[in-house]
């Protein structure tokens, strides 16, 4: 059986209504994981961990945690990208796949801006295409 408990304390809740349709009780000792990144005021990176509460189960997937507006977020039990991974290690996986993707992209973009000062610099510039706007 599913332990809950009221995340505001409601005594009531706690003993009559705790489960998986009040918007109040959190499911004991089940978790999502999510790993992400950001840069830290000394120009440093760092990654952490987010650990978010599992608060409702359904069929396609879990609802975890609130914001500051009482808002979850879905997160679909069969899809290829997830928010947040129901494992460390599934979410570790995650973040290295979000972060090549990114470093994909981000050198792509590096080597378009390169090509263009390259182009502009030595005035190869195409003129047959003049736009007038």
């Amino acid at each position: 059986m599913t332990e809950y408990r009221c995340i505001q304390g409601h005594d009531l809740c706690s003993q009559m209504y705790a489960g998986p349709d009040c918007p109040y009780c959190e499911r004991l000792n089940e978790y999502y994981y999510r790993y992400d990144d950001l840069q830290d005021s000394d120009n440093g990176t760092r990654v952490f961990l987010s650990k978010f509460v599992v608060r409702k189960q359904t069929v396609k997937g879990v609802w975890i945690g609130y914001d500051l507006f009482g808002k979850g977020r879905f997160v679909l039990n069969d899809s290829r990208k997830r928010y947040a991974c129901p494992t460390i290690e599934e979410a570790k996986q995650s973040f290295i796949i979000r972060k090549r993707r990114q470093v994909g992209i981000l050198k792509s973009q590096l080597a378009r801006a390169e090509t263009a000062l390259e182009i502009i610099e030595e005035g190869k510039v195409d003129k047959s295409g003049l736009f007038v706007i």
